[in-house]
């Protein structure tokens, strides 16, 4: 993560950026054929296959998953569920895909 983003940080402002901006999907997917670590957008549940790229991290954009709670402040949306990842579970998913 580090080697990719700079710093954790660096990291969370990027996918906290990526999830305010898409109307769909924000993820970390790792490449298969460069290893690198890529935050990446989709805004259609069928059109925004990432190919070959493996999800390490998902979180849903759409109005649905955060509005009851969050009404307008989708960047909180986003800030609370990067405080609740499983980074155990998110190095599981990277090494197996190595």
């Amino acid at each position: 993560m580090e080697r990719r983003f700079g710093s954790l940080d660096k990291w969370a402002g990027d996918f906290i950026a990526s999830g305010k901006s898409a109307a769909g999907w924000a993820m970390l997917v790792k490449h298969p054929l460069n290893g690198k670590l890529y935050n990446v957008v989709s805004d259609e549940h069928a059109m925004g296959v990432v190919w070959m790229a493996t999800p390490l991290v998902v979180i849903d954009t759409y109005e649905h998953a955060f509005y009851i709670d969050y009404q307008n402040r989708k960047s909180e949306y986003v800030e609370k569920f990067i405080d609740h990842i499983d980074w155990h579970e998110v190095n599981s998913r990277f090494h197996v895909h190595s």
